[in-house]
């Protein structure tokens, strides 16, 4: 087989080929597109302006319902979008300050990743994430797991060992 079937044969990007002839016609470069983007963001802004005084796991779980069905319904065109990963990274950062605002703080400290991300079984609040966050390095002296090798990072904090939160995308690839 030729170098050239093989050179476009990757996640977001499908080679449409014709059946009869089994001629590649096309290739179809996936992308969630602006309309879209914006229904997402609207969705995370009804959630934020219908919060008033609800739970944190309420919210949460608003958020968790509003991510799965973006991932569910668009796959890998979600982590080929720039676009759409900068979105989710102010998405689940402004859930987050909704959060940290009904505490009457913002404090850093008073909120480690731990609180939003650890299972709710476990005393989180169990929030899925898909800002490809790294878990800091004062955090990290209460794990004793292994790396699983996580792909698809977006920036966030950083330490030497580049340990992440482990996110959405994962679990559906």
């Amino acid at each position: 087989m030729p170098q050239e079937a093989f050179s476009n044969a990757r996640d977001g990007v499908w080679n449409l080929q014709n059946e009869q002839t089994k001629e590649r016609t096309a290739i179809a470069f996936l992308r969630v597109d602006d309309e879209h983007m914006k229904v997402f963001e609207n969705r995370v802004r009804q959630i934020l302006m219908s919060s008033g005084s609800t739970t944190f796991t309420k919210v949460v779980n608003k958020w968790n319902t509003a991510l799965i069905g973006l991932m569910t319904y668009f796959r890998e065109a979600t982590v080929h979008t720039q676009e759409l990963l900068d979105l989710l990274v102010r998405c689940e950062n402004k859930i987050q300050t909704r959060i940290k605002m009904g505490l009457n703080s913002k404090m850093p400290s008073r909120f480690p990743p731990v609180v939003f991300y650890t299972p709710k079984e476990i005393g989180g609040l169990g929030m899925l994430s898909m800002g490809h966050v790294l878990i800091p390095q004062s955090d990290l002296r209460y794990s004793h797991q292994t790396d699983v090798g996580v792909t698809h990072f977006r920036s966030g904090m950083s330490h030497e060992e580049d340990q992440l939160i482990p996110n959405l995308y994962r679990y559906i690839q």
